[in-house]
């Protein structure tokens, strides 16, 4: 089931947005974001019970799979 509507292809997969992203794409990656930016958020807060910390660890995650995508 796609998030926000966000419907996924094989040119639109998370493998193939990484790909993109990786090649200097910034629109694949705000779509990789927020076809899983509440996905992540509920997670973090469901299992930190902390705001603040679900924040920062939010932005560590989205900064390592940015700096991870060229890999």
């Amino acid at each position: 089931m796609p998030d926000a509507g966000i419907v996924r292809s094989r040119t639109n997969s998370d493998e193939a947005l990484i790909g993109r992203y990786a090649r200097g794409d910034a629109a694949a990656f705000e779509l990789l974001y927020r076809r899983h930016e509440m996905r992540v958020w509920r997670y973090l807060q469901r299992n930190l019970r902390n705001a603040a910390t679900a924040d920062e660890l939010m932005q560590e995650v989205w900064f390592a799979v940015a700096r991870d995508a060229s890999r």
